[in-house]
């Protein structure tokens, strides 16, 4: 039975760290046996803290995992804007690097490695990603959520993307080096349709194990980038579905399942039999953020 935890308050912290603990069952059975937990955080810009993972939903996740995870973790992103060095640095990172014996990991200057998706032979894909996250057998994917002119809703599955790669960022040639949709065709030449049909696949070749949206400042109009602006959602959703994690979050926001293409796609393989939803109530606190101005229906 799949399980999905929201917990609203006007402490982040303490959103994160409860929503954490209803799920303490699921998630401490799966990451006591991982010998190579990564926690993906989300750095879009190396300054701007609206578009980024906050310090204290890194403190609380970490408080949380820590005593049940026999190695070292791994905290890895990179920069669309700026560097990763510079988003450790600004958003205080690295005060929690002694702390919880953490590495840190710059995915753009990190070793890469081609996988396959697992998709029928006529329309696998080859995408080289960061070694880092391939070979990690829990990865935690924390995020906050946001608009995005391409994917309409950026959230715990498209953040398995590392920044540097994200088709709007400036870094667009490393993109176009690092990822194919085929032979003949470039992700420079890509669709809106095959932007989100790379997601999908990417998270075939590397599923989330543990998803974190941390809600407590959600961003709204041109994201995901500088130009996004706050609202003020205060929440947090935790589960060890991705899918799930997302297909909540965008109900939150007021987002329909069928203007978020790869979620969409997803879904559709996974079990949502049985799901269930502990924790505060969550209808009470739907908020229509403004969504991005390319939106589509794509």
């Amino acid at each position: 039975m799949a399980k999905i935890s929201f917990i609203t308050s006007d402490d982040r912290f303490y959103n994160v760290s409860r929503a954490l603990s209803l799920m303490k069952t699921d998630i401490v059975s799966a990451i006591s046996n991982a010998k190579n937990v990564v926690i993906k955080a989300n750095c879009y810009c190396s300054s701007y803290q609206l578009s980024a993972t906050h310090l204290d939903t890194l403190d609380a996740l970490l408080d949380f995992i820590s005593p049940h995870v026999k190695n070292q973790i791994t905290l890895a992103e990179s920069c669309a804007l700026g560097t990763a060095l510079e988003a450790f640095h600004n958003y205080k990172y690295f005060d929690i690097q002694e702390k919880y014996d953490l590495a840190l990991v710059d995915l753009q200057k990190d070793q890469y490695q081609t996988a396959t998706s697992n998709q029928d032979s006529s329309d696998k894909r080859k995408i080289s990603l960061p070694k880092t996250l391939v070979e990690s057998d829990f990865i935690i994917s924390v995020t906050p959520p946001k608009t995005h002119g391409i994917y309409n809703y950026f959230g715990s599955i498209s953040n398995l993307l590392p920044s540097h790669l994200d088709p709007t960022a400036q870094s667009h040639k490393s993109f176009v080096r690092s990822l194919r949709i085929n032979k003949q065709s470039s992700i420079a030449s890509a669709s809106s349709t095959q932007h989100n049909n790379l997601i999908s696949s990417l998270y075939q070749i590397m599923p989330a194990s543990l998803s974190v949206v941390d809600g407590y400042a959600t961003m709204q109009g041109n994201g995901p980038g500088s130009d996004g602006e706050l609202a003020a959602t205060h929440w947090a959703v935790v589960s060890t579905s991705a899918p799930l994690a997302d297909l909540l979050s965008i109900n939150l926001l007021e987002f329909e399942l069928e203007n978020v293409t790869y979620l969409a796609e997803i879904l559709k393989e996974a079990n949502l039999d049985n799901s269930i939803i502990v924790g505060d109530e969550w209808k009470k606190y739907i908020t229509n953020i403004r969504k991005h101005p390319n939106f589509s229906n794509v």
